[in-house]
């Protein structure tokens, strides 16, 4: 199956865009308060699963596909005239 780009694109940018308001809450202002550790610890994380959804699949596919050093015409086959089967 290959990689749907659409689906991490849905994953990546509301992951990235929350992740910086987390950070931005903890780091510029005080309203996290006593929470600003939790703030921080939740912005890089979802910071980090968004750069994962983005980059995560396109190495597993790269992996994934087995190099062909065959020409592609070698696995066709011919049938033999002597079989009388359609």
């Amino acid at each position: 199956m290959g990689r749907n780009r659409v689906a991490a694109g849905v994953v990546m940018v509301p992951c990235v865009l929350l992740g910086a308001a987390f950070l931005s809450t903890a780091v510029w202002t005080d309203a996290a308060g006593e929470n600003r550790s939790l703030a921080l610890g939740l912005g890089v994380m979802l910071l980090l699963a968004g750069l994962a959804a983005l980059w995560l699949p396109a190495a597993a596919e790269a992996e994934a596909e087995p190099e062909r050093d065959s020409d592609p015409g070698d696995s066709i086959t011919i049938p033999d005239e002597s079989d009388s089967s359609p």
